[in-house]
């Protein structure tokens, strides 16, 4: 059997299965259980594109964006202007933190380490670490937050 027949063949096939289902449901009866109909099912687009800021233009001392939440992670652009502090605090999932532009500093408190923050810059860090970062004089961030669900 040729490939323009097997398709003719299952074109004519669905196009019967479609009619049998429109006849049916305009008649009011039951639609045979034993006859395959597809399914709609609402697909999740599979990859989404996210509006990255890549400069820093004039705004709020602090300014907190959140790109993305889906299963498992979560994006948020962070942008701190005029030498802004983001205070010492601790994630309770593991982040990555990528300098996107700008500079700044990040510091692990309880460490007493401290690392530049310059474009391109990508730091993991596990749970409960605390750390603190500082924009001199202007830095954006992407952060990543890691979860189960």
């Amino acid at each position: 059997m040729s490939i323009r027949s097997t398709f003719s063949t299952g074109l004519a096939t669905a196009v019967m299965l479609a009619l049998r289902v429109y006849a049916t449901s305009a008649s009011g009866a039951q639609l045979d259980a034993r006859i395959a109909t597809p399914r709609s099912v609402a697909k999740e687009d599979p990859m989404k594109v996210l509006a990255l800021q890549s400069s820093i233009e004039p705004g709020a001392d602090k300014q907190v964006v959140s790109l993305f939440t889906g299963p498992r992670r979560t994006l948020v652009q962070i942008t701190l202007r005029n030498g802004t502090t983001l205070a010492a605090h601790k994630a309770p999932v593991p982040i990555t933190i990528q300098c996107v532009v700008g500079s700044g500093a990040l510091a692990l408190k309880d460490e007493g380490t401290s690392l530049s923050l310059t474009p391109g810059v990508l730091v993991t860090l596990e749970p409960g670490v605390v750390h603190e970062i500082v924009a001199s004089p202007s830095v954006s961030i992407l952060l990543t937050q890691f979860t189960d669900r």
